[in-house]
């Protein structure tokens, strides 16, 4: 239990220290998606349905990745 408590406490002190940086990170990232789709259809030899759709794919994986990192 004291291990726990400690844990939430770093975890609160964690977020408390970087809360404005890593919302920032959140805000970069959400803000290059856009770019990141449009870069991936027009360079791909692929269909641009095609290419979005496999494009929005990675593009999922890079937000919930984020949204686990930045929490």
């Amino acid at each position: 239990m004291y291990a726990d408590l400690m844990r939430n406490h770093k975890k609160r002190r964690i977020k408390s220290l970087c809360g404005n940086n890593v919302r920032k990170q959140k805000d970069r990232l959400e803000a290059a998606l856009p770019s990141i789709l449009e870069g991936y259809c027009s360079k791909s030899s692929k269909p641009r349905e095609e290419a979005e759709s496999e494009a929005r794919e990675f593009l999922r994986i890079i937000e919930d990745s984020a949204d686990y990192q930045f929490g």
